[in-house]
C-alpha cells in the first residue's frame, strides 16, 4: 500500500509544474521509501534460519540492485529514445513517467 502511494507520489514528481515542488515532493517519496527498508529486511530475517541470514539479505539486495539499477536506467533509455519522436525534449520526463508503477 505505501508503495502504490509512493508511486503516484514518484509520477507528480515529474509532472510538477516547477523544480521547488518536485523537490518537495521527491524528498517526500524518498523518506517513505526508506521507511520501508526496516520491514522487508526484518522480514526476511524471521524467515529463514539463523546461520543463513547475512546470506538472505545478501540475495534480496543483489536482486534489487540488479532490477532497479540494472534494468532500470537501460528500460527508461530505450522509452526516451522511443517516445522522442512524439514528444521530443520531453521524452525523458514522460519514460520516467511511464516506469512509476515499477517503483
Amino acid at each position: 500500500m505505501l508503495y502504490a502511494l509512493l508511486a503516484v507520489l514518484k509520477a507528480c514528481v515529474y509532472i510538477a509544474p516547477d523544480r521547488y515542488s518536485a523537490f518537495a515532493i521527491f524528498t517526500i517519496t524518498v523518506i517513505g521509501g526508506a521507511m520501508g527498508n526496516g520491514p522487508i529486511y526484518a522480514a526476511t530475517q524471521t524467515l529463514v534460519p539463523a546461520q543463513m541470514r547475512a546470506m538472505s539479505i545478501a540475495v534480496v539486495l543483489f536482486f534489487s540492485n540488479l532490477l532497479g539499477a540494472g534494468f532500470g536506467p537501460l528500460a527508461d533509455g530505450l522509452l526516451s529514445d522511443a517516445l522522442r519522436p512524439m514528444v521530443g525534449e520531453e521524452s525523458l520526463r514522460y519514460g520516467l513517467l511511464v516506469l512509476c508503477p515499477g517503483y
